[in-house]
């Protein structure tokens, strides 16, 4: 297990899932203590979870595969640990009905729902070239089905989506700031700010 996933951050834990880089692998989920850095092993998995959620209402996290054709909910017991650990994943696993983007983050808003980054690569023309298209979904994680869609036009010079990799994004008094670092390896933290009318 080498490559982490999509964090999302509860105010008191970072959740990473770490995974084998290749569809339908298995992954472990960690609990990341920010002050320490100490991880603490959360769950193994047989498949690979490529995103993390956690439901601080209802103390579920929440888990996106390869690409995010699937969605996982896992519930804690009253003393912390998984309860639904050993359901295998062709018991647990919800089919994500969306396909416009693979999730590559999310965060979790409240109420229920989740903001994923992500994109997709499309090509008009079957010899023709393909782009990439990013965008947000607004997921109901009850429901596991996204309920509001939007794409995000921006690119980096070099034609990546600027919701390729992890994103942040955060209320400022007139709108909303989005933070994104869409390269691997060496990145530029990118800043967009949109006015909300």
């Amino acid at each position: 297990m080498y490559h982490p996933g999509g964090m999302d951050y509860d105010g008191k834990s970072i959740w990473v899932p770490t995974a084998e880089y290749r569809p339908n692998s298995r992954s472990i989920l960690y609990r990341v203590d920010p002050a320490t850095m100490k991880a603490t092993e959360v769950l193994r998995y047989g498949d690979h979870i490529g995103g993390l959620v956690y439901n601080a209402e209802s103390k579920t996290l929440h888990g996106v595969s390869w690409g995010s054709r699937r969605f996982y909910r896992w519930t804690f017991d009253n003393d912390g640990k998984v309860s639904n650990a050993g359901t295998p994943p062709e018991q647990l696993r919800v089919p994500n009905r969306s396909h416009y983007i693979d999730y590559q983050d999310c965060k979790y808003l409240g109420g229920q729902e989740a903001l994923c980054s992500g994109l997709n690569m499309y090509q008009p023309k079957k010899d023709g070239p393909r782009f990439a298209l990013g965008g947000f979904e607004i997921v109901d994680l009850a429901a596991n089905q996204a309920i509001y869609q939007v794409p995000v036009e921006l690119w980096t010079e070099g034609g990546l989506p600027m919701t390729y990799n992890p994103f942040w994004i955060e209320a400022t008094s007139n709108g909303l700031r989005a933070y994104f670092m869409p390269e691997d390896e060496k990145s530029t933290l990118y800043v967009y700010e949109a006015e909300v009318k």
